[in-house]
């Protein structure tokens, strides 16, 4: 958790009521989106290399012409190049910031991609049930669920290591805090 928000989120937290900033915290699911836009960007990045074969002689009915190999391959490099942007930026910027009055959520690019009030969010709500993931014989510490339902629109979900959950318990105590505060008004 740091304190410190980008002077775009301010703006936009000072323009909409959201008073002092609680809390930042990094989306605790930046690492996936992270390791999955790698894979993507490993795999496009493989695909120049397998177009050389194409390069060959111009009598080979396999032969594809040079422009065309060579604006594919420079469209796939440009994409990687922007996948490995966004795997740097999933885990860097990519953040929710707490209010007393609500949260934002910030996407890859910094820019807010969810803000909703306390009187927005219905229910925050943490699953039963731990997700566990595993691959072959390693596996990770177990994740809680939180969906954060709001009265319109889609539910934001996330996962949380159960261990050093910080999040989950200040999306909770803030929540209850606003709902109270609106049952029992001074």
């Amino acid at each position: 958790m740091t304190m410190a928000a980008p002077a775009r989120v301010e703006a936009f937290a000072g323009k909409n009521g959201f008073d002092p900033l609680v809390a930042r915290y990094r989306h605790p699911n930046g690492r996936i989106y992270a390791s999955v836009y790698w894979l993507w960007c490993a795999i496009l990045a493989l695909f120049p290399i397998g177009t050389l074969p194409t390069l060959g002689s111009p009598r080979s009915p396999s032969a594809a012409p040079v422009g065309v190999v060579l604006l594919v391959s420079g469209l796939v490099i440009a994409l990687a190049a922007l996948l490995a942007v966004l795997a740097v930026r999933s885990v860097t910027r990519r953040a929710f910031y707490l209010y007393p009055q609500g949260y934002l959520l910030t996407g890859a690019f910094g820019l807010i991609v969810r803000s909703a009030t306390w009187a927005e969010v219905s229910i925050v709500e943490v699953q039963p049930h731990e997700l566990r993931m595993r691959f072959l014989f390693w596996t990770a510490a177990p994740r809680a669920v939180c969906l954060i339902r709001h009265r319109k629109g889609r539910p934001v979900r996330f996962t949380e290591p159960t261990e050093t959950a910080a999040l989950i318990p200040d999306l909770l105590r803030l929540h209850a805090e606003a709902r109270h505060a609106d049952k029992n008004p001074v």
